[in-house]
């Protein structure tokens, strides 16, 4: 959920390495784009069927976003693993960034996806090198 920078890239080298992946954003045509360029193990979805359909979910969205996400998906991500990649910057996200950081950003992430079971991953590696990957 969340198919830019980091989730395109991150998408993208899991699909390639042979894994069925489903992009989602606000934005289902751009995500139906970045599915066909990707191939044959990459779809698009909305949220609701990102949520639904991933084992595992990868969150990569702005900070700000999280508590919204967290109350329209919050029973499709009771006992799911969620990769949470998403960095509170309070020039972008404004107070909830500052909450999160002053609590913990994987605490935080845990209160907005409550029943969610939260990895914090990809926070600190810039896009550029995702898409640098080799596919495992």
């Amino acid at each position: 959920i969340g198919s830019g920078r980091v989730g395109g890239a991150l998408g993208t080298s899991w699909a390639r390495a042979g894994h069925t992946v489903m992009f989602s954003s606000l934005d289902i045509e751009q995500d139906r784009k970045l599915a066909a360029s990707v191939g044959a193990n990459a779809r698009a979805g909305t949220t609701r069927e990102a949520a639904a359909f991933g084992e595992v979910l990868l969150v990569s969205v702005p900070y700000g976003a999280l508590p919204q996400l967290g109350k329209d998906l919050g029973a499709l991500l009771k006992g799911k693993r969620v990769i949470d990649t998403c960095n509170p910057f309070p020039n972008r996200d404004g107070e909830i960034a500052n909450w999160a950081r002053e609590k913990g950003a994987g605490v935080a992430s845990a209160e907005l996806l409550p029943g969610a079971r939260i990895v914090r991953a990809f926070n600190a590696v810039d896009f550029d090198d995702l898409i640098a990957l080799p596919a495992r």
